[in-house]
């Protein structure tokens, strides 16, 4: 189980880097256009994305310290990603929970870089730090499918980045985004 995590991580890796790259190409200007108000712009998709993997990084911890016994994910679980990815990779939209909402926020691009990166090193060790029995339990709450295991914790992080960097996509190429420079 932990070779599969550590895996997906470096999968999710690649996508931090290359949303990393992506953000990195765009003016300021470039980096707070949104395609229409109340819609986010390509820095606050990374904030939200940075938050939601963070406070999950945060609830995994809070659950292995509270050092009660966990649930072994099963069929329920497994089901309940296969959902969740294929809403993920549908054109539907969702409103983001309250906690990883960037409706608002206007975040410091080089201090999002540097929590992403940090949120990631946690991340990494997080996953090194757990047993097999652990890693196979349901540890993580998400807050739209409930109770997942740890693999299915790292392949919902995989799904929802390649989300937003679609999401980042279309609105680089909405004819209003500001041309360079």
């Amino acid at each position: 189980m932990r070779n599969d995590c550590l895996k997906i991580f470096e999968k999710i890796e690649a996508q931090r880097h290359k949303m990393v790259a992506l953000l990195d190409s765009l003016s300021d200007d470039q980096l707070h256009f949104s395609s229409e108000p109340g819609k986010w712009n390509p820095l606050q998709i990374a904030f939200h994305v940075m938050t939601a993997e963070r406070l999950s990084v945060i609830s995994i911890k809070r659950k292995v310290n509270s050092q009660k016994d966990f649930s072994k994910s099963g069929f329920k679980s497994a089901f309940r990603m296969i959902v969740l990815k294929l809403a993920l990779n549908s054109s539907l939209k969702f409103k983001a929970p309250k906690r990883t909402d960037a409706t608002g926020i206007n975040p410091d691009y080089d201090k999002l870089k540097a929590d992403w990166k940090s949120v990631r090193a946690d991340l990494k060790e997080l996953i090194h730090s757990l047993d097999e029995s652990t890693m196979k339990s349901e540890i993580f709450n998400h807050p739209r499918v409930g109770m997942i295991n740890m693999k299915q914790t790292l392949e919902f992080m995989e799904t929802h980045l390649a989300h937003h960097i679609r999401q980042m996509q279309g609105i680089m190429n909405h004819p209003s985004f500001p041309s360079g420079g």
